[in-house]
């Protein structure tokens, strides 16, 4: 037997064949069920079944007060200052993995897994994030903030394979139930709600974010009203109303003053911003390598050519693209590769022409 692994466990198809791949690799499994918010019954019920289908016993831990003090008054915070947070990079590093290893220090087990696509692979005593096999699931864009006390533990051996893939091996050992299930898709907790109804949730009806204001262009002068910058974020077009035909999009929101800019769209197009809360696998690479590119929105869009990077008096990192990115927002991940090799990322400061 090569050990013993807690694996996170949602009732999913890919969360169970990660339980059962180790399984059949020699590791001795135990499954964790973390829940964010009161779990649906048809979520349990999947469960159990599961841990009778795979003969192992699956934990659950409430972690709503975490969820809550970590990712929901994050999201709350951020939004608040104009920012635009994305809550699967916060809460990968600050909760889910953190939870993980630490349960899994309590009962003594060796390793960790969750049903990530990523790949793994240790390098001169650093373990290493590369991009998964099948690039549609590739979810590095979200697990950059992970600190080697948790790397070192890690298994995920779903990065190896193709969603496809995934379906037909569950299938063959007759997880066919799994399979047939509708994939979510979306925030894990969101059970049904819109980003938007969620954040309006959050927050009390007299916050100022959620109070209706004032669109301006670039030269301040007003073109037209919006429902609460809450609701708003970089690129977006939709719930503005402009007094001209011209679809703008917002180019920058003012949190003090509840307002939003627009701008015609080719003018969201930036070369460079500033990185702050950043974290490297190691920070030479940076300023070593010269075939660096850069991601900056989970899915499309994303810029060409390669990123430089300048050291700033404060500890920042400021950052100049060779193609340009468009709608780069404040809060937002920037995360950089060399190849398939993630580097690290950091979230967006500012934003400069």
């Amino acid at each position: 037997m090569k050990g013993t692994v807690l694996v996170a466990m949602s009732g999913g198809i890919d969360s169970a064949m990660t339980a059962l791949l180790l399984r059949e690799q020699g590791y001795q499994v135990t499954g964790l069920h973390m829940h964010f918010v009161p779990p649906l019954p048809g979520v349990l019920t999947q469960l159990q079944q599961l841990s009778a289908f795979l003969g192992l016993e699956i934990l659950r831990y409430d972690a709503h007060i975490q969820f809550r003090d970590e990712v929901i008054w994050y999201m709350v915070d951020m939004h608040s200052e104009g920012r635009t947070p994305s809550l699967c990079a916060r809460c990968n590093p600050k909760l889910k993995w953190k939870v993980l290893n630490a349960c899994a220090r309590s009962r003594n087990i060796d390793r960790i897994a969750t049903g990530h696509y990523i790949r793994l692979q240790e390098e001169s005593g650093i373990v290493r994030l590369y991009r998964a096999v099948d690039e549609r699931k590739d979810q590095s864009y979200y697990l950059w903030g992970l600190q080697q006390d948790v790397l070192q533990k890690a298994l995920c051996p779903l990065g190896h394979y193709t969603k496809e893939q995934v379906k037909a091996m569950a299938l063959e050992r007759g997880l066919g139930f799994l399979v047939k299930e509708k994939e979510s898709v979306g925030l894990c907790f969101a059970q049904g709600r819109s980003y938007e109804e969620i954040l309006c949730q959050e927050t009390p009806p007299g916050h100022a974010g959620r109070q209706p204001g004032t669109v301006v262009d670039a030269a301040g002068k007003p073109v037209g009203k919006h429902k609460g910058y809450l609701s708003y974020t970089i690129g977006q077009k939709k719930d503005l109303d402009l007094y001209q035909p011209e679809k703008w999009c917002v180019s920058q929101i003012d949190a003090g003053k509840n307002e939003l800019q627009v701008a015609p769209w080719q003018e969201l197009y930036k070369y460079r911003f500033i990185l702050s809360d950043y974290c490297f696998a190691d920070p030479r690479e940076l300023f070593a390598l010269s075939n660096i590119t850069t991601r900056v929105r989970g899915f499309g869009l994303n810029p060409g050519g390669y990123a430089q990077f300048e050291a700033l008096p404060d500890g920042r990192l400021s950052v100049t693209l060779q193609e340009p990115a468009w709608a780069i927002a404040k809060g937002q991940p920037a995360v950089f590769y060399s190849g398939d090799r993630l580097l690290g990322g950091g979230l967006v400061d500012e934003v400069e022409a």
